[in-house]
């Protein structure tokens, strides 16, 4: 009985857990500043050297498109720090590209007379593509990583 109580007891192995994207982490400029976890996405203004919140998003994806560059889709989840035009519960789209180990360039889905969020997954999947013109390269955000 003894031998069967410790079998039962016995140590197991963590389950694996998920390595995480290069992406990950907290990128900033002297405007901006963006905090990139594995389930949330914060985006914050500057304002003479002091961040402010903007808006936040939780259920992250990401989605890599090679070593250097991926699309992070997120779920707004404050109403009081949400994007304009966008409600709570809709999903919205960070591009990034020319990511280092220092540095990345990011870009916030935007486009005249596009979408200020999406209702599903798959739907923000479909409309937030650089095809779709929501991330023109010229106007990204230079971060380095804090």
């Amino acid at each position: 009985m003894f031998v069967a109580v410790l079998g039962l007891t016995g140590c197991k192995p963590e389950a694996d857990k998920a390595e995480p994207k290069a992406i990950e982490g907290t990128w900033v400029n002297d405007a901006e500043k963006y905090e990139i976890t594995s389930s949330t996405y914060k985006n914050y203004y500057a304002v003479a050297g002091e961040y402010y919140l903007y808006y936040s998003t939780k259920d992250i994806v990401i989605t890599e498109i090679d070593e250097t560059s991926g699309i992070l889709y997120g779920k707004f989840d404050d109403a009081t720090h949400i994007g304009f035009g966008a409600e709570v519960g809709q999903w919205y789209a960070l591009y990034y590209f020319d990511l280092t180990d220092t540095s990345v360039k990011l870009l916030q889905a935007f486009k005249v007379g596009g979408k200020a969020g999406c209702d599903t997954l798959e739907e923000a999947k479909a409309e937030y593509t650089i095809d779709n013109g929501y991330f023109p390269t010229g106007a990204a955000s230079v971060c380095t990583k804090k």
